[in-house]
């Protein structure tokens, strides 16, 4: 979308979709939301799973990952802005991005205002990135180079919105080349904004597309084609002249994409202000935590992970006795195995689902056989962690492929001095981190951008 205002567009991370696991003596409880698009955009899954296992299928990928709502905020730094900060403070978990837009795109020069606004959202954990126009591909991409080199130098944002993008076969090189600009002067996400449906070719050459920009709420059916035989990450959704907050049509539209936003807003220019339901929307954000077992909870038969399974207990949900841990066969069934095993039968690519290391601190995630190859619809196994810290903080990935790997985290992470991602892996060869601080942390592989990944980081309580 395209305005003459100065503006901003923000995201927040949404979760919907309760769960409940049992873990030594207490539950998880694990909600997920999603995201908006529009002249926005914003990032990535989460499913839900044991906290000493990782439970994570990709049949499932795509309908238990958390989602997040992206916000535009055109108007000058002010009270908005402040409103977003405000909700991120209240819920720290739910990642926020801001996009700017000085005069359609990063403007003539420098402006004070923005540089201060944006070192505010930044230090309020706010990602922030740059509009720039792209007139559906046939704009100079020097020009909109340049552009991007502003944005970096003047408010050192963290990704580009691309708005106007072509929808249309024949472009794609034209936005993937843009994409590793900007990647190579240090930003870290894209998106693009066609505001309809695209070709599957357009997949990958930026890191998410708006797919609907238009005024009330895009019919489920749109989103259920072939959008998902690829990631929801992928994807997101921006409605405006809404008359009415929907939670329910939240719940299930975050199942097919990645942000979502809703606003009332009308033409010509529906975000002069932020939504009205933007509290509505944070407020049905549960973000992941630990919380005591008591006798009130509900309890799961301790009946066979099987027999669980087919009296239509969901497979998230099976519990396993003490000493055993869940985990998915390739036939998408269920077992409960020990710790040790999983590892075994892991590391041999004969599970599907989540494993752990003997060593009950690490988490082991696969990057499988084929996963270099785009067609074959592969990707970090599992593709969601959810892990604690002090339980199981040290993630261990394990390249299987037959190519090498680098781990690239979608934004900067550095944690007890270390940081995350940036390391080569050869085949067979692995690559630890230890996550110290609670946080959802999406990263993807290079040079596959279509392996993406996801760490969920809780503090046990």
């Amino acid at each position: 979308m395209k305005t003459l205002s100065i503006s901003i567009i923000l995201v927040v991370l949404v979760i919907i979709n309760n769960s409940v696991f049992a873990y030594d003596g207490t539950y998880l409880e694990y909600s997920q939301v999603h995201h908006f698009a529009q002249n926005l955009h914003a990032l990535e899954p989460s499913a839900t799973l044991s906290t000493a296992l990782i439970l994570s299928t990709q049949i499932a990928s795509n309908f238990s990952t958390s989602s997040g709502i992206i916000v535009p905020l055109y108007d000058n730094p002010g009270n908005d802005w402040d409103r977003v900060i405000q909700a991120k403070i209240a819920h720290p978990l739910v990642p926020i991005l801001g996009v700017i837009n000085l005069e359609n795109g990063s403007g003539h020069f420098q402006n004070p205002e923005y540089t201060e606004a944006v070192k505010k959202l930044e230090s309020g954990h706010v990602i922030v990135l740059g509009y720039v126009y792209t007139h559906y591909g046939s704009r100079n991409s020097t020009e909109i180079k340049t552009e991007i080199t502003n944005y970096k130098n003047w408010y050192n944002v963290s990704g580009i919105f691309f708005d106007e993008m072509s929808s249309m076969s024949g472009k794609e090189t034209f936005y993937k080349n843009l994409n590793d600009y900007a990647k190579s002067i240090g930003m870290n996400y894209t998106v693009g904004n066609p505001g309809e449906d695209i070709s599957q070719s357009y997949i990958g050459t930026v890191d998410n597309i708006v797919i609907y920009d238009n005024p009330g709420l895009p019919p489920i059916s749109l989103l259920d084609g072939w959008h998902t035989n690829f990631s929801k990450n992928n994807f997101s959704i921006v409605s405006f002249d809404v008359d009415k907050f929907n939670q329910s049509y939240v719940k299930i539209a975050s199942n097919y994409v990645k942000y979502l936003y809703i606003t009332n807003g009308t033409m010509p220019n529906p975000w002069t202000s932020l939504s009205p339901y933007f509290e509505n929307l944070t407020a049905s954000i549960q973000t992941p935590t630990l919380i005591e077992n008591q006798s009130s909870k509900i309890r799961i038969p301790m009946s066979s992970p099987l027999k669980q399974f087919k009296s239509g207990i969901p497979v998230e949900d099976i519990v396993c006795k003490d000493g055993f841990y869940l985990a998915i066969k390739l036939d998408h069934k269920p077992v409960c195995l020990k710790a040790s095993t999983i590892s075994k039968l892991s590391s041999r690519g004969l599970l599907y689902g989540t494993q752990q290391n003997n060593d009950p601190r690490y988490t082991t995630i696969l990057i499988p056989p084929g996963s270099e190859n785009p067609t074959a619809n592969k990707t970090y196994s599992p593709n969601i962690a959810i892990i604690v810290i002090g339980v199981n903080n040290t993630i261990s990935w394990v390249n299987q492929a037959d190519v090498g790997n680098t781990i690239v985290p979608d934004m900067p992470v550095t944690q007890d001095g270390k940081s995350f991602g940036g390391k080569f892996l050869a085949p067979g060869k692995s690559y630890e981190f230890t996550f110290s601080q609670a946080g959802e942390y999406n990263y993807h592989g290079e040079p596959h951008p279509w392996q993406k990944g996801t760490a969920v980081v809780i503090q046990p309580k």
